[in-house]
């Protein structure tokens, strides 16, 4: 068995999601009995002169690199001190980090063997231009297993001037799954090979796993379990709130906010300014309602059967992750059709989504564990 497994993907950021479905694979193959890391940089300069396209594509990414923030960070905010000294607590405890700066590092990576996945998480957006790191470039001159695991694309189509580095780099990987149906689809006919579909990592863990993290919370404000309305908002939009105040007038439900946006904060209700992926479990574990616009909080929002309204965002080609994962589930009455209402629907039936996602669980430990030991 291939022991040392190094995991590329977004495991350093503020949004939850993305911390959780990190530290849910990291769990997950550690609990296999793999010792994993974390890529937290390929600066190997001795290797990049060997290899010179591998800088040139990183220099040419740089300089377009406010696509990439248009993208990733289109409303600018800077989370709170205490909020981001207990994010990096939780990063601390749960990520092991590997950086390659250095030749003797790289060769010790080589000699053990490791096995990269890239995975989970939006990696493959065209906004981060030139494939490189989330395609691993850096492996491709090497005999190193490469894998990726539930990647996903965030766009509607991919730039034809990419195909043949999708193809280059991808080839080389021994097995390819993404999140979305579509991404498969699109992918596999660029790159002319079938792409498995996997559920998203934190579906890899069951109830009474997460139920762990929910009681490392530590919760600032004063809430009532079952009593209180929670509001997470991954896109910054006013249109939101307008749809949380028909909600609160309608239910009488306390109103709770994790903040991912200024506008979040100046909100007239409770704001959990703190706040790490312990208490954003626990706060939808607790929650009697939630009203979101992200990915995450609709699968805990499932795991643990919660009564939740899926806000669409106004960057419509984002729909997918979402609508992939509820159509899949028969929950799409769960997306809000009309935001100038608010209808209830209090009684969800989750019978039919925790058998599938049983099913798709077990095809995608069975991914895994092929991709892994052939």
């Amino acid at each position: 068995m291939q022991n040392q497994i190094c995991l590329v993907t977004v495991h350093k950021s503020p949004n939850y999601g993305s911390l959780l479905q990190a530290t849910a694979l990291s769990k997950y193959l550690r609990e296999k009995g793999y010792n994993v890391t974390f890529l937290d940089c390929f600066k190997v300069l001795p290797y990049f002169l060997r290899h010179p396209s591998l800088m040139i594509r990183r220099i040419q990414n740089k300089l377009l690199s406010a696509r990439w923030r248009k993208f990733f960070r289109p409303s600018p905010y800077n989370i709170s001190d205490n909020r981001r000294k207990r994010i990096n607590k939780y990063i601390q405890d749960n990520i092991n980090e590997l950086t390659i700066n250095k030749s003797s590092t790289w060769k010790s990576v080589l000699r053990q063997n490791t096995t990269f996945i890239v995975g989970s998480d939006i990696l493959w957006q065209p906004s981060m231009g030139y494939p490189t790191t989330s395609f691993l470039d850096f492996a491709y001159f090497t005999d190193l297993k490469k894998i990726s695991y539930a990647t996903s694309i965030g766009a509607l189509e991919l730039p034809h001037k990419y195909y043949s580095a999708y193809r280059k780099y991808l080839g080389a990987f021994s097995h390819i799954s993404v999140r979305e149906q579509a991404a498969a689809d699109m992918m596999g006919e660029i790159i002319h090979r079938k792409i498995e579909k996997v559920v998203d990592p934190t579906l890899l863990l069951t109830e009474e796993e997460w139920d762990e993290f929910a009681q490392r919370a530590e919760i600032s404000i004063n809430v009532t379990p079952g009593k209180y309305i929670l509001c997470y908002f991954v896109m910054d939009d006013l249109r939101y709130w307008e749809y949380v105040k028909k909600v609160h007038s309608i239910t009488g439900l306390h109103v709770v906010v994790l903040p991912m946006h200024y506008n979040d904060e100046n909100q007239p209700y409770d704001i959990v300014l703190d706040g790490t992926p312990y208490e954003f479990i626990w706060l939808i574990k607790n929650a009697g309602l939630i009203c979101t616009d992200s990915f995450h909080a609709c699968v805990f929002s499932t795991i643990y059967k919660k009564e939740f309204y899926l806000l669409k965002r106004a960057r419509r080609a984002e729909d997918d992750k979402y609508a992939d994962f509820l159509k899949r589930y028969q929950l799409t009455e769960r997306i809000v059709i009309d935001e100038s209402v608010f209808q209830r629907k209090p009684n969800v039936d989750f019978q039919y989504a925790e058998k599938q996602i049983g099913i798709d669980q077990k095809q995608s430990m069975h991914y895994l564990e092929e991709a892994l030991l052939h």
